[in-house]
């Protein structure tokens, strides 16, 4: 199983985390039009491990 979703999280002043927001991998793909960037070839993610091996270098 892979994760569907990310917990975003601000650090303040004193060191201490507040959760900002929670992100699914279904926002993304409807924020980036993820049916377009399917239909021209380019690979799909289906999780945030997928972006995360893609924005490190390693591809999908």
């Amino acid at each position: 199983m892979t994760d569907q979703h990310l917990l975003v999280t601000e650090r303040d002043d004193q060191g201490g985390d507040w959760i900002r927001g929670l992100v699914s991998a279904a926002d993304i793909r409807r924020a980036v039009g993820a049916g377009d960037s399917a239909s021209q070839g380019m690979p799909l993610a289906h999780s945030f491990a997928d972006i995360c091996r893609v924005v490190t270098g390693h591809e999908l």
